[in-house]
């Protein structure tokens, strides 16, 4: 009788697990960026990135770090990398991006591999840019700083940024200014960012931005 009770409760555990997965897969969806630079932005702090459960638990003490320097950046890192974006696969709150590995600085990455993003393209063609995050997009290359991770629902290896606001930088960045979490909620669209490298929420972002993306220059001399 006990056996038959644990074979019964085997089951409806990978049955729930199963369906678990297959709910989370069906969330996933191709990102059309080609429709990107007309989506509206809503622009919002790092409050929420920073509630994420997935990222509760990643043992991140640096993910919304303002000040941090770049060689904290570097030395809180396991891997730093620049990459070349190839593919997003979007989630109700994120993104999961493919990437093409093009110089190691830091750890061995494979050749490609994924990183988890806290921007998100809705269906009804909405950027949500956390903490003013801009989405890697398609053909443009990044230098990274990322901490290991596994997607808790697949188990597959992929990364995480460092920082949310240093952790992905983009050298080819057009000239960015200070934006408003309120007065810029709803009001603008995505073409106007699609060639920063973040919508900086502060000016003490901004300046740590440009120090550090300075910097990363340099590598490449």
């Amino acid at each position: 009788m006990k056996i038959k009770y644990y074979v019964l409760i085997w089951v409806l555990t990978f049955a729930v697990g199963f369906l678990i997965l297959k709910n989370y897969k069906d969330d996933m969806i191709d990102i059309d960026y080609s429709k990107i630079e007309d989506a509206i932005v809503r622009i919002y702090d790092c409050q929420i990135y920073e509630n994420d459960l997935e990222h509760n638990n990643t043992g991140n003490p640096e993910l919304s770090a303002k000040d941090i320097s770049l060689s904290e950046l570097t030395e809180k890192s396991d891997v730093v990398v620049k990459v070349k974006a190839l593919r997003s696969v979007g989630r109700s709150d994120s993104a999961l991006t493919t990437v093409k590995t093009i110089t190691r600085y830091k750890g061995e990455p494979t050749d490609e591999f994924n990183v988890y993003e806290c921007g998100e393209l809705t269906r009804q063609e909405i950027y949500s840019a956390t903490a003013g995050y801009i989405v890697m997009l398609p053909d443009k290359e990044y230098t990274l700083f990322l901490k290991n991770w596994e997607d808790p629902y697949t188990g597959e290896k992929a990364y995480l940024l460092t920082n949310v606001y240093y952790g992905k930088i983009y050298l080819n960045s057009d000239k960015m200014e200070v934006m408003d979490t309120e007065t810029d909620f709803d009001t603008t669209v995505f073409s106007r960012y699609v060639n920063w490298g973040i919508i900086p929420i502060s000016e003490q972002i901004l300046e740590n931005y440009t120090a550090i993306s300075d910097e990363v220059r340099k590598w490449e001399k």
